[in-house]
């Protein structure tokens, strides 16, 4: 799987809905025709599930498998289970392999202390013409 797409797939449907303060389910179909969905609410992911496989876990198995192609549902939200449940969206951001720093995304030098929260990827990712190309 191509990562840029995977990383244009996750972005549309998961950060960006994030980064609005959505509320809803990602559907996500990987490579080998895994279903896992995610759960958001405003704009927090708070769980997720693969089959049996729920929480981080689900996510670092479909990150591992790769995606395929997702979608958002407004609105849409599914019952989970304790163990489905995300304790930290930036938790997730890590296990998708998004950088700690608004340096590391964008390769700048200077961070003051407010670049160092994970909320700051959104807006980058939004606007990825600001990014520059390694």
């Amino acid at each position: 799987m191509d990562n840029t797409n995977q990383t244009n797939i996750l972005t549309n449907n998961l950060f960006k809905p994030c980064a609005e303060g959505k509320t809803g389910t990602v559907y996500i179909s990987t490579t080998n025709n895994k279903s896992c969905h995610i759960a958001i609410t405003e704009g927090q992911i708070i769980a997720s599930k693969m089959g049996r496989t729920k929480g981080l876990e689900a996510i670092s198995e479909m990150n591992k498998i790769g995606i395929k192609g997702a979608s958002f549902s407004e609105g849409m939200q599914l019952n989970y289970t304790n163990d489905s449940k995300i304790e930290s969206s930036d938790t997730v951001l890590k296990v998708l392999g998004y950088k700690e720093t608004k340096a590391d995304v964008l390769d700048e030098t200077d961070v003051s202390e407010n670049d160092l929260d994970y909320s700051n990827i959104f807006d980058f990712l939004n606007d990825p013409e600001d990014i520059n190309e390694t």
